[in-house]
């Protein structure tokens, strides 16, 4: 995909819930395959209380932009949403509609752990995400999306 469009900076792919009992459930936000245009995944986490469309977990990203971006935030959780709004703020994605994660599901996963959902430690995350992608949006002169109230899922 990358080889063949050197205007697209990352890519990613459509991610299935993996449960224990076997199941998988689909995400209902996927946007069509195909490209993203700069601001697109960022518009969607904030109007969708910082939740991302696409799952950050099936990235792939050039090594120039990767570099250029700082790698993965210094977070305890949420480093990869942290990078993908960072990669959307600036350069053009490309979704893949295929499925490409069985993202599992399971009572130990860091996500659902108690830290990870408290609602001081949430905002503080979701709030140095959204400043870095809108910091890095006015570098490259990108529009800012409208910012809105930060609110617990």
């Amino acid at each position: 995909m990358l080889s063949e469009h050197p205007e697209i900076g990352w890519t990613t792919a459509r991610a299935l819930d993996l449960h224990e009992d076997g199941s998988v459930t689909e995400f209902d936000h996927d946007p069509a395959g195909g490209r993203i245009e700069p601001g697109e995944v960022l518009r969607h986490w904030r109007s969708h209380n910082y939740r991302a469309q696409v799952h950050p977990a099936t990235l792939c990203v050039r090594r120039d932009l990767l570099f250029a971006m700082g790698g993965w935030m210094a977070l305890p959780a949420s480093g990869d949403t942290g990078l993908l709004m960072a990669l959307n703020a600036v350069a053009p994605g490309y979704f893949i509609a295929e499925t490409g994660l069985l993202y599992r599901k399971w009572p130990g996963q860091l996500t659902s752990q108690p830290a990870h959902v408290d609602p001081a430690e949430w905002s503080a995350r979701m709030k140095i995400i959204e400043e870095r992608a809108d910091n890095l949006a006015a570098l490259w002169r990108i529009p800012r999306p409208p910012r809105q109230s930060i609110r617990r899922f």
